[in-house]
């Protein structure tokens, strides 16, 4: 099955093109066996129903991100600055997605994780972007099942 999820994220990406599979085999077998040797066991199930609403709310976000880093690029309107947040999820796999995700919020960006704590670069620090992070922790939460200081059932 991995292969098969690889093998179509190259497809994809090389937009079918046949001469791309001289790189794109060995390319997908790689990627197929890291993905097994590095799983980590431990890794939690997502729930459907947290991955549906993490999936809803990532195409808003994202969608609302490129608005606004556009309407900023155009403007000038920033106010940059780096802000710590305490990420409060359990798991490894939970907190890479989060830091990963971050930049899909309008004008945020994860410049480092130690400890727990993100540091997060924003384009407008009179923004509301530790409320927009634990949105966005809330539904990671929710996806793996897991309870933080941040979720909350709805």
């Amino acid at each position: 099955m991995r292969t098969v999820v690889f093998a179509s994220l190259w497809w994809g990406l090389t937009e079918g093109a046949v001469d791309s599979w001289l790189v794109g085999v060995p390319a997908v077998i790689a990627a197929a066996v890291a993905s097994c040797l590095l799983r980590a066991e431990t890794a939690p199930r997502w729930k459907l129903a947290g991955a549906i609403r993490f999936a809803a709310f990532f195409v808003v976000e994202s969608l609302h991100a490129g608005v606004d880093v556009a309407r900023r690029a155009v403007t000038l309107n920033i106010a940059p600055r780096i802000i710590e947040y305490e990420c409060s999820l359990d798991h490894d796999a939970a907190r890479t997605l989060f830091c990963a995700t971050v930049s899909l919020l309008p004008g945020t960006l994860t410049t480092e994780m130690e400890d727990g704590t993100v540091y997060v670069h924003t384009l407008d620090s009179r923004k509301p972007a530790v409320e927009e992070l634990r949105r966005l922790e809330q539904h990671i939460a929710g996806m793996f099942g897991e309870r933080t200081q941040a979720y909350q059932e709805t």
